[in-house]
């Protein structure tokens, strides 16, 4: 109860000093809005440089220590240069690292991990829930242990959900904010009638999963072996931080998995390698990121006036 009472307390004080700060007169569903514009650069898969401004929407009130800690951290400037880490099917993920030399280096060290507000943590009053274009602040799992799990948001990571997602349930992750889905980011034409197509900001976001495999079905895995804080035994053949990648075979109809960033014959992953790597992908999905081929990286954040 105590904790409890200290959350609310914690929120009311950083809720008056961000609304002071803050200075927005939006409204929406009771929250008071601060909107902010996201900048991606990449290089699409015709080879072609592309930017985009991603329009997003901050439900001050639903979670005020969150989205303080967000905006805190754009306006530093902490987001520059980042790249987008983990592109799924359904979600992305940025945050916590940049690509240096086609390699991950992490970034949040001397960011201090945020107490989540969701149910799990004593905290109410938060509507949102998962749907597609949601913002989520990812937990820490490196705080867990083996018995225990500590419900405490990420540092800086953020979760764009690109559809309904059973796993980030609203009672056990910060749902804070959105990708504007109504607006016109951008426009397509079609090169057979020349017709032009509005697309909005969830649509360039939606356009990102693309990247998450090479036009021969590869995909490119990155492992954090101590996501969890679990440290595996002396003798494990997986490295701290290890690249794999995996490529369907269409003639044994089988999916084949390879260790390192490149699918080579000599480095395929048989037997009992296989199975054991695996068992890892299922038991600590949350420590594999799928990453896009080429390189997405966020140019800036910040607020939309």
């Amino acid at each position: 109860m105590k904790k409890v009472l200290s959350l609310v307390i914690t929120a009311i004080l950083v809720l008056a000093t961000s609304f002071a700060t803050v200075g927005c007169s939006e409204l929406e569903s009771g929250s008071k809005i601060q909107r902010m514009t996201m900048v991606l650069e990449y290089t699409d898969a015709d080879g072609n440089s592309v930017e985009r401004n991603v329009e997003i929407k901050l439900y001050l009130n639903y979670a005020p220590l969150t989205t303080a800690r967000f905006i805190e951290l754009a306006e530093k400037g902490y987001y520059n240069g980042l790249c987008i880490s983990n592109v799924q099917s359904n979600w992305l993920e940025f945050g916590a690292y940049k690509s240096v030399n086609n390699a991950l280096e992490r970034t949040d060290g001397s960011v201090e991990t945020l107490r989540g507000e969701f149910s799990k943590n004593g905290w109410v009053g938060n509507p949102l829930v998962c749907s597609s274009g949601v913002l989520i602040m990812k937990r820490d799992y490196s705080l867990d242990t083996n018995t225990d799990q500590v419900y405490n948001s990420a540092k800086a990571s953020v979760i764009i959900a690109l559809g309904s997602i059973s796993k980030f349930k609203s009672s056990d992750y910060c749902i804070f904010g959105k990708i504007v889905s109504d607006d016109e980011s951008y426009t397509v034409t079609d090169s057979e009638d020349s017709s032009t197509v509005s697309k909005s900001s969830l649509d360039a976001c939606k356009e990102l999963t693309s990247l998450n495999q090479t036009e021969d079905g590869v995909k490119t895995y990155y492992y954090e072996n101590y996501a969890a804080g679990r440290k595996y035994n002396d003798d494990s053949d997986f490295e701290c931080a290890q690249y794999y990648c995996s490529k369907y075979d269409e003639e044994e109809s089988v999916t084949k998995y390879y260790k390192g960033a490149a699918v080579v014959n000599e480095n395929e992953l048989k037997d009992e390698e296989l199975e054991d790597l695996k068992d890892l992908m299922s038991e600590e999905s949350y420590a594999f990121f799928i990453l896009p081929y080429n390189t997405v990286t966020i140019k800036s954040i910040s607020k939309k006036s």
